[in-house]
């Protein structure tokens, strides 16, 4: 098919599109189309009916002489290149045609353009990450299609004898390239998304017991096979649930060889979706999220859920259950456990394949030789047509039985005649196998053909380099076109291996390997960097990931989310912004603009978000564990605990669910219940350090600083480089030394635990940022400036930063040192306009400048004016402040309106809770005292010693208030005398 696109118009005049042939074949087989409607050419044609288009009218054909059920569709297998979606493609393509484009009829001359989407990034990140030659600071969204076939037919003039016979050539041609591209070729999850008749017994026994069979059978193509009877059955059958626990098993022996990127995703997340909804809480959908966190690389999670499915299996078969655990326990080196494991699964079923295999690796890489080969003996005796374990076969004949010329001809044959997706890891060795024993055999062709092939799945292997060394001036490796694919595997093994730093090398080579950019390579790029601390590295390998492809939506929401955890905010939601012009109904956009939202502290906006994004995932923990949390941090205690309450019924064993849920309690029926769950959840699971760690900062913000400080010093004892537990130990010192008289001691030991976690990531500036609170806290100005300059170059956009530095400036006094700080206060203000902060800062600067000395009485009122004008603008972010509100008072005296100043101040004595303030009582006083009212003065006075009877200035005030009493008397008197 060729680069050309269409547009759809249905009988109602709704226009879809652009799309590329192969899109809208797909969509007549979806029966999203069905034959009626028109197309024309992008950006603008003539209308036709949809079957004057040659493929389009073979389609509609074929789906016509379909029937609706088959007798023999249970039979019916499926090879991997008609399964390859797309083979060498990486773009999410829709799954649903959702955008309408109006064609124009007076544009067909015009070439297509290009729509984008543009990204302006805030002007400290442009500083801070982009500056690189041919980096843009504009990242581009393009919706752009490509498709692969109609090269061959340039008008539809040609005769179809013509076309046909070039056709004929191309899939020569095709086949003849396709076992090179195997090695490059992924796959597509199938979804279930359609709703078909229900099958009848006859058909669910045959359609199940076909892909059963097929499963066991452990390829690739067996899997593609089994997947679709899978889906189908739950298409026609959603309530059989036990399928679920079969098609999510498929899913997860083809995530290795699928594309991996939102729309593989999203189907998992959609049959996770449909598992819980007919299997609520059930073993099946257990299954399916088991799987899922083996996919995402949580093997303690996937365990957790295991055995408890495990407790409830009952009669039903374990063997399943077993495996899913055996995988779990293998990815966490427990081969010992993994392997009981398998063993009693060969037991109860002797002829499924993919326990031998997972047994015979892991002797394999115990270096186990003899047992390894004579399970791969077992796997071809059930199977012979198990590729894998063919070249399995073969590889440990070469390398460890020395029988090269068994290796030579089993491993010749296989790759031959490869027609079946294998794991790279093994074809790589299967390469050099074949490769060293021609060069035993002095046969160079051999050699190079297959050093050639192992070289560009992988040019950094070692025995690819001792190939290279041997072969010297013979090999001609700059030449070959190195494979994306085989270094984004290599570099994946060693991520799940904790190496991430060596895997950057693979990835690195990948991104540019071939004729084009590699976005996936350059989205594994950012993780790592990120992982290593290296911020702006990580955001430049995402910018490049999505200039490269623009629909790669998972580079944005990483992005996105990045960039709010560096607290660039403007810049993240801009990111997300640029995807909803494109997808504005997308699932895992609500739920980025709900953790955007959470971080800037916005909770009900989150609160919003989240719920949108329940509407398309009913099972996601994480939104409800962060539902858990906004409600939390709105004080709606019991709103928080239902959904912490509703984390736990979808996964009991999710960490941060069981967190909500302990902090829930707190607010909802009061600390015991809450400090009891913490405890009995570290009871239970010891070795998960988080638990200790959420009670030690639950602790902390109770102010139980002591027992904080049991619960930080276990987990140091236990893991020495725990960055956030050196952080709360530095912060609990702090308090012990300024609050409760711990002095110089506790202050050098709040110093040094913070030391210890700013060199645990040195890009972390939160330890540094409570150094310098830690200093300003005990009037070390200077230093304390330093270590907040440090942020500043680390990262402007650190919460208040500029607010800090002003306060330290306004410590000072001098004159200086509160323009610097005022200038600071203005800076930060413009960065968080909603914040009360700031402008308090502001206003207390003013106030200290209108009481010192000035020879203007103009100045100083004008001083009092602004001071005022910066309180008015915090109390509007902190209504009923009584700090600031007696600032404001005193700004509007110093100003002259006494009559604003008495009005505030008796609004706020009948606010509830501040009746009682006895200074509010002394500012009324003195108001009236200025407005020479002095019996109504001397009344207000009298309130506020009252309330305080001690107060300093009580004689004083008294003594003054009574001799203006007096003095306005005989004014009076003497006035009546004359």
């Amino acid at each position: 098919m060729d680069k050309k696109l269409w547009l759809i118009k249905d009988k109602k005049g709704r226009i879809f599109g652009p799309y590329n042939e192969e899109e809208v074949c797909f969509y007549i087989e979806e029966e999203e189309f069905k034959g009626e409607e028109f197309f024309s050419s992008y950006p603008a044609g003539k209308w036709k009916p949809l079957s004057a288009h040659l493929v389009f009218y073979e389609k509609i054909l074929d789906k016509l002489n379909q029937k609706p059920r088959p007798a023999d569709e249970s039979k019916k297998s499926i090879s991997v290149k008609e399964s390859i979606n797309e083979q060498s493609h990486i773009e999410d393509e829709p799954i649903e045609p959702t955008r309408i484009v109006a064609p124009r009829e007076d544009s067909s001359s015009k070439k297509k353009k290009k729509s984008k989407v543009k990204i302006k990034l805030s002007k400290e990140f442009k500083e801070d990450v982009l500056i690189e030659e041919g980096v843009s600071d504009v990242i581009e969204m393009e919706d752009v299609r490509e498709s692969f076939i109609n090269k061959l037919k340039t008008s539809l003039k040609i005769p179809v004898l013509a076309f046909v016979s070039l056709l004929l050539i191309a899939v020569v041609v095709f086949l003849s390239q396709d076992r090179e591209r195997l090695s490059e070729a992924q796959v597509r999850l199938l979804p279930i998304s359609q709703t078909r008749a229900p099958w009848s017994q006859e058909e669910l026994k045959a359609k199940f017991r076909s892909g059963l069979l097929a499963y066991f059978k452990g390829t690739v193509s067996n899997y593609l096979n089994s997947q679709i009877e899978f889906v189908q059955i739950l298409e026609g059958n959603p309530d059989k649930v036990e399928v679920y626990l079969y098609l999510c098993l498929v899913y997860l022996e083809l995530w290795p060889f699928a594309y991996q990127d939102t729309r593989d995703k999203s189907v998992l997340r959609k049959t996770l979706n449909l598992a819980s909804r007919k299997d609520k809480g059930g073993i099946f959908s257990g299954v399916c999220k088991s799987v899922q966190h083996l996919i995402n690389k949580q093997p303690e999670q996937s365990l957790m859920i295991t055995n408890s499915s495990l407790s409830m299996v009952g009669n039903l078969n374990h063997i399943f259950f077993y495996y899913i655990k055996a995988k779990a326990l293998k990815a966490l080196n427990r081969k010992t456990e993994a392997g009981n494991y398998l063993q009693n699964i060969y037991k109860l079923r002797p002829k499924w394949t993919a326990p031998y295999m997972l047994s015979a690796q892991m002797f394999y890489e115990g270096n186990q030789y003899d047992l390894s080969g004579k399970l791969y003996q077992k796997v071809l005796s059930i199977f012979p047509g198990h590729v894998s374990a063919g070249l399995r076969m073969g590889i440990l004949e070469y390398k460890y039985f020395k029988k090269f010329q068994n290796s030579e001809m089993r491993l010749k044959s296989i790759l031959t005649n490869l027609t079946d997706l294998v794991e790279l890891n093994i074809l790589i060795e299967a390469y050099i196998a074949l490769a060293n024993i021609y060069l035993k055999q002095n046969n160079k062709k051999g050699v190079l053909e297959y050093s050639n092939k192992a070289y560009a799945l992988d040019p950094e292997h070692p025995d690819v380099i001792l190939l290279k060394s041997k072969l010297g001036d013979q090999a001609n490796f700059e030449n070959i076109k190195v494979q994306a694919r085989g270094l984004i595997y290599k570099g994946d093994m060693l991520v799940s291996q904790g190496d991430c730093s060596s895997a950057k090398k693979y990835f690195q080579k990948a991104y540019s390997a071939g004729n084009k950019r590699n976005a996936l390579a350059a989205f594994k790029m950012a993780q790592c960097y990120w992982q290593s601390g290296a911020s702006g590295q990580a955001i430049r390998w995402l910018k490049r990931s999505i200039n490269v492809n623009s629909k790669m939506l998972e580079a944005y929401f990483l992005l996105s989310d990045y960039l709010s955890d560096l607290y660039d905010f403007e810049s993240a939601r801009d990111v997300l912004n640029s995807v909803k012009s494109q997808q504005p109904s997308n699932y895992d956009l609500f739920k980025a603009y709900a953790l955007l939202s959470f971080r800037q502290k916005q909770y009900q906006a989150a609160i919003t978000y989240a719920e949108r994004s329940l509407k398309f995932y009913t099972s996601d923990i994480d939104i409800y564990v962060l539902l858990s949390k906004a409600y939390l941090g709105l004080g709606k205690g019991y709103k928080s605990f239902a959904y912490a309450e509703k984390a736990i019924q979808e996964d009991v064993n999710s960490v941060p669910a069981q967190i909500s849920y302990a902090l829930a309690l707190d607010l909802a029926y009061g600390f015991h219940r809450a400090e009891e769950h913490f405890e009995k959840l570290i009871e239970h699971f010891p070795l998960v350090v988080e638990y200790s760690q959420a009670l030690g900062e639950y602790y902390f913000n109770k102010g139980l600083y002591n027992e904080a400080l049991v619960q930080f010093k276990g987990i140091i004892e236990r893991i020495p480089k725990f960055k956030s537990a050196y952080t709360y130990l530095g912060r609990i010192y702090n308090y012990l030394s300024y609050k409760a008289g711990g002095g110089q001691e506790k202050y050098k030991q709040a110093l040094k635990y913070f030391l210890e976690a700013t060199l645990l990531d040195i890009s972390d500036p939160e330890p540094i940022f409570y150094i310098g609170q830690t200093h300003l806290q005990h009037k070390q100005y200077q230093l304390a400036e330093n270590e907040f300059e440090k942020i500043l170059r680390i990262n402007p956009n650190y919460p208040l930063i500029h607010y800090y530095i002003g306060l330290v400036n306004f410590y000072q006094q001098g004159e200086e040192d509160l323009a610097k700080a005022l200038k600071s206060a203005r800076t930060q203000s413009a960065k968080n306009p909603n914040h009360f902060l700031p402008y308090k800062l502001a206003g207390d600067i003013y106030n200290l400048r209108a009481k010192g000395v000035f020879e203007d009485p103009q100045e100083k009122r004008t001083t009092y004016e602004l001071c005022a004008n910066e309180y008015q603008k915090a109390l509007k972010y902190l209504k009923n402040d009584i700090e600031v509100s007696l600032g404001l008072i005193g700004c509007y005296k110093g100003a002259g309106n006494l009559d604003s100043a008495l009005q505030l101040s008796k609004q706020l004595i009948q606010k509830e809770g501040l009746s009682g303030y006895p200074e509010l009582y002394r500012e009324i006083g003195s108001i009236y005292e200025a407005k020479e009212r002095y019996e109504e003065a001397r009344s207000r006075y009298f309130n506020y010693f009252r309330l305080m009877p001690n107060a300093k200035d009580r004689v004083e005030i008294e003594t003054r208030i009574n001799k203006l009493i007096s003095e306005k008397k005989e004014l009076s008197k003497a006035g009546q005398e004359e």
